[in-house]
């Protein structure tokens, strides 16, 4: 934890406020992209701990705690020598274990020369951190990569992006549910202007909330850009499918096809979202594209998806700082398209107050696209 102890919230204060949500330890939570990672150190701070990202020669992705013991000098201001980080100090080096291998004003180690490792997983475009108990990693929570669309026969996946937001991770989840915004915040980037008004159904089903909405519409310019759509002055039949994973993750899955032309193969983007608590009321979104269109199809087919991210970014953020600055008791009144994001919340302090009690964390269950 970083300076004073960070205020602990009651389930009722957490259940009314998305803005002062805390976040569950034991779980696996995206900590970079895969391309961010190298020989270079990448500081960054996920929930409240600050952690320094390398690679060692042979390629293997390594995450320390980010300060040396001796001293307190973060150690992303060193360097990588092989498979260790030397510290810009005083030149102590500590493997990817966080054991200190060398002290060069002697030959003795004191046991107490070593920092946190934390384990990771990676697998396609992202680094996966355990942010629980190092020795205790449950491989059991790591997340289905077939439903993230990561592992898909014929499918291209592209990584996309990193954005810091300064607001609480909920928020950034309850945004991702809440696809009635999308025609009014986001009007006429990746709808036609009637998804707002689109029939919709929620379930809540082992720990996870799916919000899917269906329509036909003719798409607009700028959405036939953004999903490659092969017609763009046709009506084309669209699922949108936001599958919540709590507490780290949002699949959000498009799916378009032309009624006048069925035996065409289906259009389909996936979006496999992590969302990281970093400090108090700051989050990273991760977000990589997993599309079943052709392998020709460029990187930047998707021009408006950081675009439309940042115009979320500047809302949440503005939610935020009224949170911060009124107190977490504000009036919040909700409508039917709500339940889904408010499922989640409820499923959020459910695993925060089993974690509280010692209880181990459950497994969400799977569902495929």
């Amino acid at each position: 934890m970083i300076g004073q102890a960070r205020q602990t919230y009651t389930k009722e204060q957490m259940l009314k406020s998305p803005g002062v949500m805390e976040a569950p330890r034991n779980q696996w939570y995206i900590g970079a992209m895969a391309n961010e990672v190298t020989t270079g150190l990448l500081s960054r701070r996920i929930l409240d701990d600050l952690i320094v990202f390398y690679r060692t020669a042979d390629g293997t992705a390594v995450a320390l705690a980010d300060r040396c013991p001796h001293r307190g000098v973060p150690l992303s201001m060193g360097k990588v020598f092989g498979d260790s980080l030397r510290c810009a100090y005083h030149g102590f080096e500590f493997n990817k274990a966080g054991v200190c291998t060398r002290v060069p004003s002697q030959d003795t180690i004191v046991s107490q020369l070593m920092v946190r490792s934390y384990p990771l997983k990676e697998v396609g475009p992202y680094i996966w951190i355990w942010m629980g108990d190092p020795a205790r990693p449950d491989e059991s929570l790591f997340p289905n990569q077939f439903e993230l669309g990561l592992d898909r026969p014929g499918y291209r996946v592209t990584p996309y992006f990193v954005m810091e937001m300064g607001c609480n991770a909920q928020l950034l989840h309850e945004n991702l549910l809440d696809t009635s915004h999308i025609s009014f915040l986001h009007a006429g980037m990746i709808d036609g202007g009637s998804m707002a008004q689109a029939k919709f159904k929620s379930s809540y089903d082992g720990g996870r909330v799916r919000m899917t909405r269906e329509l036909v519409e003719v798409p607009t310019v700028e959405m036939a850009r953004t999903f490659q759509l092969p017609r763009g002055t046709a009506p084309v039949h669209r699922t949108l499918i936001t599958d919540a994973i709590p507490p780290h993750l949002s699949v959000i899955t498009n799916i378009f096809y032309y009624e006048d032309d069925p035996q065409a193969p289906q259009h389909i983007l996936i979006n496999p979202q992590g969302v990281t608590p970093s400090g108090p009321n700051r989050c990273f979104n991760f977000m990589a594209v997993s599309s079943s269109y052709p392998d020709e199809q460029p990187a930047e087919s998707f021009p408006f998806l950081s675009t439309l991210f940042e115009q979320d970014k500047v809302v949440l953020e503005a939610v935020q700082a009224r949170f911060d600055a009124e107190g977490w008791d504000q009036p919040e009144v909700s409508v039917r398209a709500d339940a889904a994001a408010l499922n989640f919340r409820r499923k959020m302090v459910e695993m925060i107050e089993q974690e509280r009690a010692g209880l181990l964390a459950p497994k969400m269950q799977s569902a495929r696209v």
